[in-house]
């Protein structure tokens, strides 16, 4: 037993040594044509229509030789289905045709009820009796092919069960019809026909693809003469991947032939008897080729007017026929066209002497015949060949046989077929033939085998229906309705696109002019579909419709859908609405964009809800062309799934604008920009929020590898300005978790622009990941600018991060440009996890002018500073932060709070600041600045003022600073105060006036006595001024002296009180302080009091003092007097800012 399974083991390891050696070796693979797999692609075809011819009243089958069959014909062919096979089927019967049949729309089968039965007969006709004719393109396909992009072949064109005949006595002169004739065909079929006596051809291939002929019956022929007449079928002009098996051929001058650049062509198992040549050619008239490759046809150059090559690489299989020729009667022939495993019964094979590199392998051929070649081009071999081989000039001649004797060169061919596969038989051949029926094998009878077609001529049976395609009847009719709601639109021009989700067909189709519709779907058509309504034209524009997941199967059958109806667009205002039952709006951004784009532009409202998928993100426009407004109403959010950018735009306008979007999850990989990116333009970007937008990929402790992620700029936003003249604004926007390895929320590069009123929460820029080369900047924005001119205002910075510079904000000029940051407040930023460089993350780094900002809670372990390579600092508030500024920064710094911070470098000179518990001041420069706190609100930052706190920075600023927005001197710090007023107390001369000074928000007084202060301005006004109060005390400037002096001096000023001023000229005081409420009490004493007024509102004497009236022995103004028991007049008011004595 042992022995026993040995025996098997090395007999099975030899077999698959043997059979490696016999599929591999013998036979190279660089000779070998592409044959798998040749003529029809489809395997299966379904059949949506079917009509009888005989239901034409053209329509005649009882041999009547006048009758219009080929009306008919057309007519059916006219009524066919557009997107599926109709089959035109011609009952038994006798069909007379007095013209051809032209077929020129594809999926039309002609079907008969047999060869036998149904009979198609032509009589006096100019041209082919059947025509399958495409639309030629302008060349060949890259590849060779007859298809090039611009070609409109005929698909799915079917010939079969039916018996053709060209009859007619006497053949007009200079006739050279052909029975069927295909160009520019694709993936047709001619199956179980009988076809009788053309003139020229049976068949005629020319520029075709995959054309499959099976089972028919050729014989006979008019004329058998020469140049070119009497073929059964003839593969020309560039035809290849066609398949011509398991036919009969008889009486034919060639009955299998290829020439004119034909390729990769397979003609298998075909039986070819009785041919016939006229003239006779040495003495006997069936010394001709029935399967020939017969060159190129200098007489005869394609539809582009080139000499087409000659054939190669077809292949001949298992043909049995009378002899096989490679001519060179034309111009050569092409390399590898190879005949294997034929039966040659009388005159062997022949090769011109001008047709190298052909390939002669195991067929049999006759005893008394040859193989022969002029010029002696074969090389034989015994055994395995190699060698000379491979040289393209010689041909290949391997294991021939001449009758019952052995393989005339290499042994024996182990390959059973070269088209169906190593020893796979053709489905037609039955299993109980002999197989491979013909040539040298392993086994003893040589060549004695016969093929089915031969079978069927010894049998009567000429001709058989099979192969592919089958047929599937299966269908689903869908019905429906659509209707136009106003407007101008025509309903016959409404598209109905049915949009497979998976492998079914797009159909397009169009309503009757009632806005019904039908379509039969075929089985190969099934599937589940989005059915889009849409209507754009010249006489107006609606809104499309969309049903997704509609099934379409053979069970849904008879389908009728829901009736829609369409609303107009109105303008250039278009509506976007998550609601799919909405339908006066598009569903998706994009949709709406491309109809604005194509419409001179206009304005996008998006509603509320959530936008995803391909067409809701990547959403682009060219802004040279077309201005886009993108508004969204109620908060809607674009949720780009870390799939895509939410914006990509060219060339953006000054009219392009984004507002109203909250836009997630948006990611790009390849370019800068995560949510939205600007490419050579300007746009506004208003009122959005951005959330996990980012560039590239990062880590948690936000790593990225710089050499991959090297345009990762713009966590939010890209924007790259063409020029200088360009202007973008991106205001009212929310950042949130935004990455990119530059500027994690905004990257703009050029240009000038105004960020402003932004909310920037957790963006972050990355530090590089492998080592070498920098870190990333600018935590929240980065500003590279070469030219251009920016503002960055009011924006609210929180726990932004940067490895490097800039953990809020990084501008990298060159040269240096304007750029002014104003108003905003950076709070408890942070440096990232860089490791390093620990002097460098300022909060602001590398800007033009910096005021009114706030800066709060930068306070970490490291050394960090807040500002880095600033010219000017004015009017900004820090409280809580390591360090102020960057080490070596030498700049001046005015009217700035500092407060609870920890740490000044040298080389800082400030001016007019309010410091406290903010480190040692040794090496810092200070010019009239306090000392003192600051007294801001914990919340607001905003100075005090009230009956408890006034806040030493109020009006106490530089006083060549500009005033603050209310009016009053500048104030120290970020936040002016608003609680206080200021006013202009005018004197007028040559009279004492009576003035008030209103109250007074401060009681400390940096420059000096407070009247002195308040009385200043007047120096350069007037020569003389004198103030007086009640008390006789007054202070006076005399003009020379360029000094005030005094007596008695006035040393402050009371705002209860009122004074008397005298000037040389007309003069204005300016005066700060604020104006009490309508129910301030106010103290008199017995007697005289000078009593200022300070409520805005004026009121009569009467009125203001009625509480006391019984008590008030006079009033005087500047203006009027008034004295106890008069009645006061009408001019006797009190007004703001004026002194009364009561």
């Amino acid at each position: 037993m042992k022995k026993k399974i040995i025996v098997v083991l090395f007999l099975f390891i030899f077999g698959v040594i043997y059979a490696n050696f016999r599929f591999s070796d013998w036979f190279p693979e660089t000779r070998k044509g592409n044959w798998e797999n040749p003529g029809v692609t489809t395997s299966t075809i379904g059949v949506i229509k079917i009509i009888n011819l005989l239901d034409y009243p053209e329509a005649n089958n009882t041999g009547l030789i006048t009758a219009n069959n080929h009306l008919a014909v057309q007519a059916a062919i006219e009524d066919r289905e557009l997107d599926g096979i109709t089959i035109i089927e011609f009952p038994a019967g006798e069909y007379w045709f007095n013209a051809p049949i032209d077929i020129s729309y594809s999926n039309i089968v002609l079907s008969g009820e047999g060869s036998n039965n149904t009979i198609l007969k032509w009589g006096q006709i100019t041209g082919n009796c059947i025509n399958v004719i495409g639309v030629p393109g302008s060349g060949l396909s890259q590849d060779g092919g007859p298809f090039n992009e611009d070609a409109e072949p005929i698909y799915n064109v079917g010939i079969e069960k039916i018996t053709l005949e060209f009859a007619v006595e006497g053949i007009p002169s200079g006739y050279k019809g052909n029975i069927i004739h295909l160009f520019f065909a694709k993936d047709c079929w001619i199956r179980g026909i009988e076809s009788i006596k053309p003139v020229r051809h049976h068949i005629l291939l020319r520029y075709c693809e995959n054309i499959t002929i099976t089972g028919s019956y050729f014989h006979n022929a008019w004329n058998v003469g020469g140049n070119g007449f009497g073929y059964g079928i003839q593969v020309a002009l560039y035809t290849r991947k066609c398949l011509i098996e398991n036919n009969i051929f008889s009486g034919m001058r060639h009955a299998m032939i290829t020439g004119d650049g034909a390729n990769n062509n397979v003609i298998g198992y075909n039986y070819s008897r009785h041919v016939h040549c006229s003239p006779e050619y040495l003495g006997v008239d069936d010394y001709t080729a029935d399967c020939s490759v017969h060159g190129a046809n200098e007489d005869d150059p394609n539809i582009w007017g080139i000499l087409p090559p000659g054939p190669e690489k077809n292949l001949y299989e298992g043909n049995n026929c009378v002899q096989m020729i490679v001519s060179n009667e034309h111009n050569p022939n092409g390399t590898l066209n190879t005949f294997f495993r034929n039966k040659v019964r009388k005159y062997g094979i022949h090769v011109g002497s001008s047709e190298p590199s052909q390939n002669i392998v195991s067929n049999w051929i006759q005893e008394g015949c040859s193989i022969f070649v002029l010029d002696g081009l074969f090389n034989s071999y015994q055994g395995y060949p190699g060698g000379i081989l491979g040289v393209p000039l010689y041909c290949f001649e391997w294991a021939n046989q001449l009758g019952n004797s052995g393989p005339t060169a290499g042994g024996y061919c182990y390959d059973y077929s070269l088209y169906t596969g190593g020893f796979t038989r053709p489905s037609f051949f039955p299993e109980e033939m002999l197989w491979p029926p013909f040539g040298a094998s392993d086994y003893d009878d040589l060549g004695h085998g016969t093929i089915p077609a031969e079978l069927r001529w010894e049998e009567t049976i000429r001709t058989i229906f099979y192969g592919l395609p089958n047929y599937n009847y299966d269908v689903c009719i869908v019905s429906g309705n659509v209707s136009l709601n106003e407007g101008n639109g025509d309903i016959e021009n409404v598209s109905i696109v049915f949009d497979p989700q998976n492998s079914g067909s797009n159909i397009e189709l169009n309503p009757g002019y009632d806005g019904s519709f039908s379509y039969v779907f075929s089985y190969n058509k099934f599937d589940t579909y989005n059915i889009t309504y849409e209507l754009f034209s010249a006489e107006g524009d609606y809104y499309p419709i969309t049903t997704e997941d509609v099934e379409i199967i053979e069970s849904t059958s008879p389908l009728i859908l829901q009736s829609e109806t369409l609303f107009p667009i109105i303008s250039n205002l278009v509506f976007v609405s998550a609601d799919p039952q909405n339908h006066q709006a598009f569903h998706n951004i994009q949709d709406a964009v491309d109809y604005l784009a194509d419409n001179e532009g206009g304005t996008v409202v998006i509603a509320s809800g959530t936008y995803t998928g391909e067409k809701n993100r990547n959403i682009s426009w060219n802004g040279n062309s077309t201005d886009i407004y993108i508004l969204g109403i109620n908060d809607p959010v674009i949720d780009c799934e870390d799939n895509g950018r939410a914006f990509n735009i060219n060339y953006g306008s000054e009219n392009d604008r984004i507002e109203g979007l909250t836009i997630v999850n948006a990611k790009s990989y390849t370019l800068a920009g995560g949510a939205i990116r600007v490419k050579d333009g300007m746009i506004k970007i208003i009122n959005n929020t951005f959330i996990n937008c980012r560039v590239g990929d990062y880590t948690v402790d936000y790593e990225m590898d710089y050499y991959a992620w090297e345009n990762s700029r713009g966590g939010a936003i890209f924007i790259e300005h063409e020029n200088v003249n360009m202007t973008s604004e991106i205001s009212g926007n929310t950042f949130e978790h935004c990455v990119a390895f530059d500027g994690g929320a905004i990257f703009v590069e050029e240009g000038n622009f105004l960020i402003m009123n932004n909310t920037f929460t957790d963006n972050h820029a990355c530090w590089n990941s492998i080592g070498a080369g920098n870190n990333g900047t600018g935590g929240a924005i980065y500003l590279a600018l070469a030219d251009g001119n920016g503002n960055i205002k009011y924006n609210l910075f929180t726990l932004n991060s940067s490895p490097d510079y800039g953990a809020a904000l990084f501008g990298d000029f060159y040269p240096i440009c304007d750029v002014d940051v104003i108003g905003n407040t950076f709070d408890e930023n942070f440096r990232g996890n860089s490791g390093e460089l620990i002097d460098r993350p300022s909060v602001v780094y590398g800007v033009d002018y910096l005021a009114d900002n706030i800066f709060k809670n930068h306070y970490t372990s490291d050394i960090f500073q807040i500002l880095g390579y600033t010219n000017e600092c004015w009017n900004n508030t820090f409280i809580n932060n390591f360090a102020a500024f960057c080490l070596y920064l030498d700049i001046s710094i005015n009217n700035c709070v500092f407060k609870d911070n920890y740490y000044f470098f040298e080389n800082e000179t400030l001016n007019y600041c309010c410091i406290y518990n903010s480190g040692d001041l040794s090496n810092t420069t200070l010019n009239n600045c306090l000392i003192d706190d600051p007294q801001l609100d914990s919340q607001t930052y905003q100075p005090l003022w009230n009956t408890e706190t006034m806040s030493p920075c109020i009006d106490t600023g530089d006083p060549a600073s500009p005033f603050d927005p209310d009016e009053t001197p500048s104030d120290i710090g970020a936040v002016r105060a608003v609680t206080h007023d200021f006013h202009l107390t005018t004197a007028e001369h040559d009279r004492y006036r009576y003035r008030s000074i209103p109250v007074i928000d401060r009681d400390y007084m940096q420059q000096g006595f407070e009247t002195t202060y308040i009385c200043a301005p007047v120096e350069e006004q007037t020569e003389y001024f004198k103030i007086f109060n009640q008390y006789g005390n007054y202070q006076e400037w005399i003009w020379g002296t360029q000094s005030w002096n005094s007596t008695e001096p006035l040393v402050t000023l009371d705002s209860v009180k009122g004074y008397k001023l005298q000037t040389t000229s007309d003069v204005e005081i300016p005066t700060s302080g604020r104006t009490m409420s309508e129910n301030t009490q106010v103290d008199l004493v017995a007697g005289e009091n000078w009593v200022g007024y300070f409520v805005k509102k004026s009121m009569g004497i009467q009125e203001a003092f009625q509480d006391i009236w019984d008590h008030i022995e006079s009033i005087y103004s500047e203006d009027w007097a008034w004295e106890s028991p008069g009645i006061p007049s009408s001019d006797n008011g009190l007004i703001y800012g004026k002194m009364y004595i009561v």
